[in-house]
């Protein structure tokens, strides 16, 4: 897996409350791909539980639909 090929698929993610892409935000920090797993943070500010929720899934989309 290639750390530029997941960021384009998390830039189709949009924060919600701004319309931005979460990369551009800068709401993806510490991005790490250790064999088949892919683990980041996902900073989010101001959002309430639901929100969280719908974002942290939306990026699971993202992602599995490059590397399925």
């Amino acid at each position: 897996m290639e750390k530029e090929k997941i960021l384009d698929a998390l830039k189709n993610v949009r924060d919600p409350q701004t319309g931005r892409d979460i990369v551009s935000a800068g709401m993806v920090q510490d991005l790490e791909i250790q064999g088949n797993n892919i683990n980041f943070k996902l900073a989010i500010p101001n959002l309430q539980m639901a929100g969280k929720a719908e974002l942290n899934f939306a990026c699971i989309g993202a992602i599995a639909e490059v590397f399925p």
